[in-house]
């Protein structure tokens, strides 16, 4: 693109003039006419300098394309030499134009070279625009490469924590006694280690824990189910496992995002990976979590 088609530089076209706008407005106001004929000249005292730092700034963001295009030409060959050399001859004769705009030179002229410029620099112009679009497509495939890199590096990251999630359960359940009693009655003695699959934080718990419906809404945010869905719940759908594990978590991390949870249960004394009961299966896809064993 020419850099006199640049939309910074389309107030400064005399069909874009805003003190010819403004006349169309007045009219035939001969008084409003004559009050703005009185602040032209303030009006072009601040406009004209204006025109010219906006004009420099302009060609200053365009030597540094040119200059980004050039350096990224000159590595391992991406442009052919005819081409660099045409690319090298556009960046210098633009930073010539840039010292040249920074200087008081009125600004009638500095327009009028901008012009010259574009003419006189056409071919080269045609040039830095071929090797402008092959340096974005390369910059873009860059940038999709590294978003798939760093997809892929999350999906592993994400895998390690379920696996830790594993090992964490069965570490745990080889530690536990098989049996597990309170107040005289023998409780499904389960054991289980839930992870947080985006950070990493994680917790266990065990069957028969006491915790209580309230204290678990009330810290995880999760709505216990109204009744058992399972024979070795005993009516109790707070008594698993699971439960205590994401209470003890949230109670550490209150702000976990629910969804990104990831359940392993095992059975004490051996570690054998069990899926959740049936009544776990309900709240756990209600927050969106997964669990071993256990397909949404």
């Amino acid at each position: 693109m020419p850099i006199r088609d640049d939309p910074r530089l389309a107030s400064f076209k005399p069909e874009r003039n805003p003190l010819d706008i403004i006349k169309s407005f007045i009219g035939d106001d001969a008084d409003a006419l004559a009050r703005l004929e009185a602040l032209i000249p303030e009006y072009r005292r601040a406009h004209q300098p204006f025109m010219r730092q906006t004009l420099n700034g302009v060609l200053a963001d365009r030597y540094g394309e040119a200059e980004r295009v050039y350096n990224w030409g000159r590595t391992a060959g991406n442009l052919d030499p005819d081409s660099l050399r045409h690319v090298s001859n556009y960046r210098v004769r633009l930073g010539n134009l840039v010292t040249l705009s920074g200087t008081a030179i009125a600004t009638p002229a500095l327009i009028q070279q901008v012009r010259t410029f574009d003419t006189d620099n056409q071919i080269e112009e045609d040039y830095l625009d071929n090797a402008r679009t092959a340096f974005r497509r390369q910059q873009d495939e860059q940038r999709r490469r590294d978003i798939e890199r760093a997809r892929e590096m999350e999906e592993t990251r994400r895998r390690r924590h379920v696996l830790d999630a594993h090992n964490s359960v069965q570490l745990l359940a080889r530690q536990t006694p098989p049996r597990f009693e309170r107040g005289g009655a023998l409780v499904a003695n389960m054991v289980c280690a839930v992870v947080d699959v985006g950070t990493g934080n994680s917790a266990t718990g065990r069957a028969g824990h006491g915790i209580g419906r309230a204290a678990l809404e009330a810290t995880t945010g999760i709505t216990v189910p109204s009744g058992a869905a399972h024979a070795f719940v005993v009516a109790d759908p707070t008594n698993c496992a699971e439960w205590e594990a994401v209470y003890n978590l949230m109670t550490a991390s209150p702000r976990t995002i629910k969804s990104d949870l990831y359940f392993a249960s095992a059975t004490p004394g051996g570690g054998h990976l069990i899926p959740p009961c049936d009544n776990c299966k309900r709240w756990i896809r209600a927050i969106g979590a997964r669990a071993h064993g256990f397909d949404q």
